[in-house]
């Protein structure tokens, strides 16, 4: 976790009147098919770890009602905008309603991998969690560890014999869909969060984890154990 004076200085930022994100809104139609969603949905999650929801929503609000409209992903022409709208929003709604629409993340899923072979060759490391993460948030954990088993480049022996997987989210990923209630697994998510959350040393101490990242690693993880787990509880743990 962060320390209390980084949250300090972050309920600050967020609340700034001139630049802070509740000064951009209502979002633009520009925004809102670029990377305005993103932008909100990473805002979004930094309110409801400081206990601010209402702030949060009011920025989810702004683009969740028209993204989800049919249709809507399909009138964004550029194929990079598409996919990060679409995850974006896949992602704001279990921000905004708690709960992952298995729908949503189906399309969102579609649009990614529509990305990695337009861009073609193998993915890279942090479209590997993308795609797992979008096809467990899609009730396809077949699907996300065989993307793992194709992409990565070095596989988990499970059980691993030590801790070092833990600050690999795509590692850490396919040990609890392969082995959700083994003790590795128990301790590598409880090492990755320590590790994911020193939030002072920037806004990726593990390379490519950002909070939303981490907050859905972490949901994963745990639902693949058989938890149910709120998203009040996910946000307190990776504060």
């Amino acid at each position: 976790m962060a320390t209390d004076s980084f949250w300090e200085a972050k309920r600050h930022s967020l609340f700034e009147e001139s630049i802070g994100p509740l000064a951009r809104l209502p979002m633009s139609h520009e925004a809102m098919i670029a990377y305005g969603p993103a932008s909100a949905v990473f805002d979004a999650c930094h309110f409801l770890a400081l206990g601010c929801e209402h702030e949060a929503h009011k920025i989810l609000d702004s683009f969740l009602p028209a993204v989800t409209k049919q249709g809507f992903f399909e009138s964004i022409q550029h194929i990079e905008q598409r996919a990060s709208v679409a995850g974006a929003t896949n992602c704001g709604y279990w921000l905004r309603y708690g709960a992952f629409d298995s729908k949503l993340a189906s399309t969102a899923l579609q649009y990614h991998l529509e990305l990695n072979e337009w861009w073609g060759g193998r993915m890279t490391p942090p479209n590997v969690h993308e795609t797992m993460l979008l096809a467990l948030e899609a009730d396809q954990p077949d699907t996300a560890a065989e993307y793992y088993e194709k992409h990565e480049k070095v596989h988990l022996s499970i059980p691993p014999e030590n801790l070092r997987f833990s600050r690999n989210a795509r590692s850490l990923l396919y040990l609890h869909i392969k082995e959700p209630k083994h003790t590795m697994a128990q301790k590598g998510l409880a090492s990755f969060v320590k590790a994911a959350t020193k939030w002072d040393k920037g806004i990726q101490p593990i390379p490519y984890i950002s909070i939303d990242d981490a907050a859905r690693t972490y949901y994963a993880c745990r639902t693949l154990t058989g938890e149910s787990v709120s998203l009040q509880q996910v946000l307190a743990t990776i504060r």
